[in-house]
């Protein structure tokens, strides 16, 4: 950085606008009225840079101040209030909703098969209508704080609606995004962009299709209540217990063995098998003198599946 006392550089000096316009751009950390020994080996290197990859200096952006950045949030929001009704911003509570949407999620039409297909027909339709719509920047904002609003009124309904509400909501965001990383950033003029950008978009991808498996999996869990045992423990089913091992010392398998003959169980139904691929003797001692039972088998094929399914 340049100081108050700092003499401006001869080539700055004698050529202000060209180095202003031209050259300090492809230079930002530069200060060309001020040069360093040390400024030298930067231009130098990426001058280089320039050179191999050819990138056009950056456009020149106004400066925006704060200030007015703050007032024209204010009158977004001003606009999206007056957008409400009176009357209805007082019956649009997040206790009001909350409690009209636990009314839906008790509703019987939800149990039948048929509505619950049409259902998710719409949803999908919803959601890529939601997705693909371009909005300018006021009308993305008010879509955000409405999905904002609606996963705030949701999230403590009981059920499962709330879940598949939140779930789509989810999906909207973030498909939103992709859809607009596909369209909107990926620079199809530049190979050396176009495939760096691919790779970034494929991991995004990776993440956002690991996020929908993981909703696929946890939208509907199985409601499972446990069941108690009979009284009488001769009534009890027999529990097997499989310990696959290949190469693993004695003294990393013992322990195990151990605490599988210790589970609290009848000990006449509980079967214990420790099935060794690397068919050894001692382990075969070990299992006889622990109470395990010993299997081998005489190879290895399919690795430890292939043990445990022999």
């Amino acid at each position: 950085m340049s100081n108050g006392n700092s003499r401006p550089s001869l080539l700055f000096k004698t050529h202000p606008a060209f180095f202003r316009e031209r050259i300090a751009p492809l230079f930002p950390q530069v200060d060309f009225r001020d040069l360093k020994p040390t400024d030298l080996i930067r231009i130098l290197i990426q001058s280089v840079w320039l050179a191999v990859f050819r990138i056009n200096p950056p456009a020149p952006r106004p400066r925006v101040h704060a200030r007015l950045w703050r007032r024209r949030m204010k009158q977004w929001g001003l606009s999206l209030a007056r957008l409400i009704p009176r009357r209805w911003r007082r019956r649009l509570t997040p206790a009001v909703i909350r409690k009209q949407m636990e009314e839906v999620a008790k509703h019987e039409v939800w149990a039948n098969r048929p509505m619950g297909v049409v259902t998710y027909l719409l949803t999908v339709a919803i959601l890529l209508i939601a997705i693909i719509t371009p909005f300018s920047l006021l009308s993305q904002l008010i879509f955000m704080i409405l999905l904002w609003f609606i996963a705030l009124s949701v999230r403590r309904i009981p059920g499962n609606l709330a879940t598949m509400i939140l779930i789509v909501l989810s999906a909207i965001a973030s498909g939103r995004y992709l859809w607009w990383r596909l369209n909107y950033t990926l620079n199809w003029d530049d190979l050396l962009d176009l495939t760096l950008g691919f790779l970034l978009l494929g991991a995004e991808l990776f993440a956002w299709l690991v996020l929908m498996l993981g909703y696929f999996q946890s939208a509907r869990p199985l409601q499972r209540q446990p069941v108690k045992l009979p009284a009488d423990p001769s009534q009890w089913p027999s529990v097997d217990i499989y310990i696959p091992t290949y190469n693993e010392p004695l003294d990393v398998v013992r322990p195990t063995v151990h605490a599988a003959l210790a589970m609290d169980w009848p000990r006449e139904k509980l079967n214990v098998y420790l099935l060794d691929d690397g068919r050894r003797e001692e382990f075969r001692e070990f299992a006889e003198e622990a109470g395990a039972r010993y299997m081998t088998r005489p190879d290895n094929s399919h690795a430890k599946a292939g043990n445990l399914n022999h």
